[in-house]
């Protein structure tokens, strides 16, 4: 974990998380949006929120949001489910890219890439859920018996690539593909083995 030495903003970092936070929350207010279940104020929120950003390098920002729906727990589930995989995608979309490069190179065919990815599309939405650490979230009303959700999480990148390792492992596993093409495909996306 990468935290700031002292664990707490200088001056100016405050001053620029507190301009960010009373824009963002303003914006969200003006559109109707409220903290959910919380005894704070929307900028504090955000002004949590980007300060822990700020502290530590090793966490991402990372929103869930549904737009309509009737119950509080399935607005929640589905909001969760929707930051999850929108991170999944974006991480089977750089596995795809990488064997698709491989693919060019003649180094995996393409019916073994196809098989790759598909299988660790599969396997990444299992392992994500322990990266995830919720920040806060806020609801509004949409005037029609639905209601909007917003999740804010703060996701801890090392527990990103340790999911994606575990995932791009059993993936491998599963198709079968050579030690040597295995090895290549660590080494382009940079994760630790």
């Amino acid at each position: 974990m990468h935290l700031n030495a002292q664990n707490k903003l200088d001056k100016k970092q405050e001053k620029e998380v507190t301009k960010i936070a009373k824009k963002v929350s303003k914006d969200l207010e003006k559109q109707g949006w409220i903290v959910s279940g919380g005894i704070n104020t929307l900028e504090g929120c955000l002004v949590e929120h980007h300060t822990k950003l700020k502290l530590n390098s090793d966490l991402q920002p990372v929103e869930g949001t549904v737009y309509k729906c009737r119950s509080s727990n399935a607005c929640k589930q589905a909001a969760v489910m929707n930051a999850q995989t929108e991170l999944a995608q974006t991480i089977c979309a750089e596995i795809q890219g990488t064997t698709r490069q491989l693919t060019v190179t003649d180094v995996i065919s393409t019916e073994e890439s196809d098989k790759l990815v598909t299988a660790f599309g599969k396997n990444i939405n299992t392992n994500l859920s322990g990266a995830f650490s919720r920040s806060f979230a806020i609801e509004k009303d949409n005037g029609d018996g639905t209601r909007a959700y917003r999740i804010y999480f703060l996701v801890d990148n090392k527990k990103i690539n340790e999911a994606t390792k575990a995932a791009l492992q059993k993936s491998l596993d599963e198709v079968k593909l050579a030690k040597e093409i295995s090895d290549e495909i660590f080494n382009i996306i940079e994760v630790e083995k």
